[in-house]
């Protein structure tokens, strides 16, 4: 897996649909940001899934994210978990596997509040790195990325343009839910809440990432490779 450090990031293209007036993100070449490992902070890593296709290139893999300090997998697949290869290859990464779908509906406050939790223990501890993946590394795992770095105090909009800036495929679909249960969580007033909601609509509003467009690319991607 590569890291931001070693690719350079491209600006984001911006086409607009048929019958609509926003312009849609698309950045260069999804499919070399598919498992490009993104630093959101020096502590918090995202991307998409290892290779578990081959068993030499999942090893070369995991030995990657060791050399890069990980010492959390947080992996948010429903679809699929690679928990016993890593015991097996890297017996002192500790395995979260606090799954759900990707299936466009607002995620489960549990989902979060479970994600965060493990995130943040494991960052109390010094010395602790996190990756959080799903699959293609567009919105699940950004998303709950998201709820970690509110948690940790970072603001919704700051974090959300870490995330971006990082890893430029992060459509972030779950955003929303996320803020949701932070508000909810941490005991936001009324009055915060509002403000901070309509601060990450107008984010999304105005950094709009063609979705549909980027998964089809990496899927393609796939499927040749």
């Amino acid at each position: 897996m590569r890291t931001t450090r070693d690719i350079t990031p491209t600006p984001i293209k911006h086409t607009h649909v048929s019958g609509g007036s926003l312009p849609l993100g698309r950045p260069s070449s999804p499919e070399d940001w598919w498992r490009t490992v993104c630093f959101a902070t020096p502590n918090l890593l995202v991307s998409g899934d290892l290779d578990s296709s081959s068993f030499a290139v999942f090893s070369e893999q995991l030995s990657h994210l060791v050399e890069l300090g990980v010492t959390d997998i947080i992996d948010v697949r429903a679809e699929a978990s690679d928990e016993d290869l890593v015991s097996r290859l890297q017996a002192n990464i500790t395995y979260h596997h606090i799954a759900t779908d990707d299936d466009g509906y607002a995620r489960p406050d549990a989902w979060f509040e479970s994600g965060v939790t493990a995130a943040v223990s494991a960052l109390s501890k010094e010395g602790r790195k996190v990756f959080v993946h799903c699959h293609m590394g567009v919105n699940r795992a950004p998303s709950l990325t998201f709820a970690i770095m509110l948690a940790l105090g970072y603001s919704p909009v700051e974090s959300l343009s870490a995330i971006r800036t990082a890893r430029p495929i992060a459509a972030l679909i779950y955003a929303p839910d996320a803020l949701a249960w932070w508000h909810r969580t941490s005991g936001a007033t009324a009055g915060q809440a509002n403000a901070e909601q309509r601060e990450v609509a107008d984010w999304m509003r105005t950094h709009p990432i063609d979705t549909n467009w980027v998964i089809s690319r990496i899927a393609n991607a796939r499927s040749w490779s």
